[in-house]
């Protein structure tokens, strides 16, 4: 599978909702082959918050690696937490691999658990900073219009702390970038993406990223047309069928 493919399967799933059943497991080490293959860099993207960015580079802390081996993977509501297990899972980092039974990512950590029961936790803030040289398209402001809106904003629209996903490859001998994703603003809102017309989409991309920020950050629940079909089946048997009656409050007890 290559690297595009990955990057497009993984925004189709953000896209259209969230799993509870993960497809086949990939095997993690074919992906890094085929990535260090396509791109001269051995993991097809890296994640985290950026600490700087200018017109031709950008610095994250985070995490760059490749998940194969599991079995069933699940995301939380609001998309800051996936749980995957396996027997074993593999995490391939661009210099040492590491298996465990049960993986959760969160927006701050990597959390292992191990066949017995041991817990590794490897935290963001812990992570260098990584900078990150713009290919020349990025650098000069150019999107890729072949992928999906969302998934290629430019070096201009990102802001320090927001939370990204970027792909990966080699630039002038050095880590490179090709695209980003800004997945997260925190306290603000995700900016439109490059091409993205919500009148030509009922879900448009920047609209879904802001409404599960405002989820996990207000507690404003999901507008229906963000739920899965199960998710909004389940909404709507929570409410009554009309005619609905209003019960009157039962005034207080006199004193």
């Amino acid at each position: 599978m290559t690297r595009s493919l990955v990057v497009a399967l993984i925004l189709i799933l953000a896209v259209t909702g969230r799993p509870s059943a993960a497809p086949p497991p990939e095997d993690g080490s074919a992906l890094r082959v085929g990535a260090k293959a396509a791109t001269g860099y051995p993991f097809p993207k890296y994640s985290g918050v950026v600490t700087t960015v200018d017109n031709d580079s950008i610095t994250i802390q985070g995490f760059g690696h490749i998940i194969g081996g599991w079995k069933s993977c699940e995301w939380n509501d609001a998309r800051t937490e996936r749980t995957s297990t396996g027997n074993p899972v593999t995490l391939y980092f661009a210099d040492r691999e590491l298996t465990c039974v049960r993986l959760v990512e969160t927006r701050d950590a990597l959390i292992l658990t191990a066949a017995d029961g041991k817990v590794t936790v490897f935290r963001r803030v812990d992570q260098l900073p990584r900078r990150f040289k713009a290919t020349t398209a990025l650098a000069a402001g150019k999107t890729r219009p072949e992928l999906l809106p969302g998934q290629s904003y430019r070096l201009a629209d990102v802001r320090v702390g927001d939370e990204v996903y970027i792909g990966c490859r080699q630039v002038d001998g050095a880590d490179g970038c090709d695209t980003i994703w800004i997945e997260r603003r925190p306290g603000g809102h995700v900016p439109m993406a490059p091409g993205e017309r919500p009148d030509d989409h009922p879900r448009p991309y920047s609209q879904w990223a802001n409404a599960l920020q405002d989820l996990d950050e207000r507690g404003i629940p999901l507008p229906d047309k963000f739920l899965t079909p199960w998710e909004l089946k389940a909404r709507q048997a929570r409410i009554a069928p009309p005619p609905r009656v209003a019960v009157p409050r039962i005034p207080p007890a006199a004193p």
